[in-house]
């Protein structure tokens, strides 16, 4: 059925009423310290210009997805961009509101200098449902899931993993909290994880406005020197996360 169907269909089912008509809308998210912080600080700028409030509605993971796809709230903070193709009732923002890149980090004095890739005879480790993490784990010679960073840095520590794979923040943190632990990233990145803002197809006609304006702050950030250049690299002269051009904190 095609996708203007199906949210044609969705949005009689739930009765609500037009974005229009709405000052304030409602955003699902789940907890994630790293990037949500710097999306919802784009978000309300780019939504403020259009003289929209959002709210954020925190919960767990698939909970905040499913939320949103079945039009109990307004749309999804920030998501992969494969999420509309999964789910046709949420429409993607196609301008990334975060880019993050996923590294190897190590203990391991002996693998300095060297690629992710060439370390397919050692151990790695993940958090659990990083799904960046899930293939570029792949050929290694084991792998292990963790629920959170610091169990999988106990893991390293233990010599029970050699590399653990971890967003570049994550990791950077790790290293500050723990410089005791000689934790370093390897280089270059595993991947670059872009992700975007959907909206609930209740909602189409806000995305076409919202792009145009995100487009105009990143107008606006090149001006500055900061945000991605015309071919669309983003700089990163300090190697961290970055936002629309805005490095994370």
């Amino acid at each position: 059925m095609p996708r203007i169907i199906v949210c044609a269909l969705l949005t009689l089912v739930i009765l609500v009423p037009s974005a229009f008509a709405q000052t304030v809308l409602q955003l699902t998210s789940f907890r994630e310290p790293t990037l949500n912080p710097i999306a919802e600080e784009v978000l309300r700028q780019a939504y403020e210009r259009l003289g929209i409030r959002i709210e954020l509605i925190e919960e767990g993971a698939q909970r905040a997805l499913l939320d949103a796809a079945g039009g109990l709230a307004d749309g999804v903070l920030v998501r992969l961009a494969e999420t509309s193709q999964q789910i046709p009732s949420l429409l993607r923002v196609d301008v990334p509101i975060v880019v993050s890149r996923a590294l190897a980090f190590t203990n391991k004095p002996e693998l300095r200098g060297r690629s992710a890739s060439e370390l397919h005879f050692l151990k790695v480790g993940y958090l659990s449902g990083a799904r960046y993490a899930i293939e570029a784990s792949k050929g290694f010679s084991e792998v292990w899931t963790t629920d959170t960073p610091e169990q999988l840095l106990e893991m390293l520590k233990a010599g029970r993993v050699d590399i653990m794979i971890l967003g570049e923040e994550t990791g950077r943190r790790i290293m500050r909290d723990q410089p005791k632990t000689h934790v370093f990233p390897l280089y270059p990145p595993i991947r670059e994880v872009r992700f975007y803002h959907f909206l609930h197809c209740r909602n189409a006609a806000l995305v076409p406005k919202l792009e145009g304006i995100l487009h105009a702050i990143l107008v606006e950030m090149r001006q500055n020197g900061n945000g991605p250049n015309q071919q669309g690299d983003w700089p990163s002269p300090d190697r961290r996360l970055w936002s629309l051009g805005v490095p994370g904190q």
